[in-house]
């Protein structure tokens, strides 16, 4: 009898003990799988964090695809452009490059290297200066010319910038300068022309010393920066070219007839 109830004793004991021991072993599975819970989640966040500021500075590209010119006095408006808005903690930038037209090609590569440029500069730039650039371009064409002004403003840095680069091409896709587009025996009329257009346009008296349009003066044919337009030949100089910066850009519109060359008369 006695024995009996030993054996008893000793199976509840180790009924006891069993119970206790898978209640142990739940408890403990679970805490496991709560610290290993919370280390994927620590990971989790380092790793985003690490990203984070791994990306900070790197450049944020949306293209938009292409747009028409939206110049309303515009004669080239079958040309399209590619929109490109970047941004980084240097700066933000708003391109229109133009594509699949005569002259383009060269346009493109002319805008994408000044990008480069502000792109080298700005990694040694004051973060908290940012610098914002705009390039516009605007289109025009007669039978004969595809005229391309391409405008480019920039704010912040040390001062506010607007640049101005012209091109222009004969239906073959030659890029012609003053030398070819105007008349050659009219090369220093015109160059008289715009001289005279300045001044009267800015009052300015050409004896004083300290005219501040003096470098209208010293222009050559072949360095100026033209485009045909609306039955005129315009010449424009960028902001501080030959002016004082109040006086922005400049832009000079002289008569076709009187100085295109008739090779490029419609």
């Amino acid at each position: 009898m006695n024995k009996n109830k030993a054996i008893i004793v000793i199976l509840i004991v180790l009924v006891l003990g069993g119970i206790g021991w898978l209640l142990f072993n739940n408890n403990f599975n679970n805490n496991v799988q709560k610290n290993e819970d919370i280390k994927n989640k620590d990971k989790a966040n380092t790793t985003t964090t690490k990203s984070d500021s791994t990306n900070k500075d790197k450049p944020t590209t949306t293209t938009q695809g292409s747009q028409n010119s939206q110049d309303s006095q515009d004669n080239g408006k079958d040309i399209s452009f590619d929109v490109i808005n970047t941004s980084t903690s240097s700066y933000n930038l708003d391109i229109q490059l133009p594509k699949d037209a005569v002259g383009s090609e060269s346009v493109r590569i002319y805008i994408e290297e000044q990008l480069d440029k502000l792109k080298n500069n700005s990694q040694s730039q004051d973060t908290q200066n940012k610098i914002s650039e705009s390039t516009k371009t605007e289109v025009y064409k007669t039978d004969k010319l595809v005229s391309y002004k391409v405008v480019t403003t920039r704010e912040g840095g040390a001062t506010s910038d607007i640049r101005v680069e012209t091109f222009v091409y004969d239906k073959d896709g030659n890029e012609l300068d003053g030398e070819e587009l105007i008349v050659r025996d009219k090369y220093q009329d015109f160059l008289d022309a715009i001289q005279n257009k300045v001044y009267d346009k800015y009052n300015v008296d050409a004896s004083n010393s300290n005219n501040p349009f003096s470098a209208v003066e010293d222009l050559l044919i072949d360095d100026l920066k033209l485009y045909i337009k609306e039955g005129n030949i315009h010449v424009v100089f960028s902001k501080y070219e030959i002016g004082p910066g109040a006086a922005g850009v400049i832009d000079i519109a002289l008569p076709v007839d009187t100085y295109l060359d008739s090779e490029f008369k419609n």
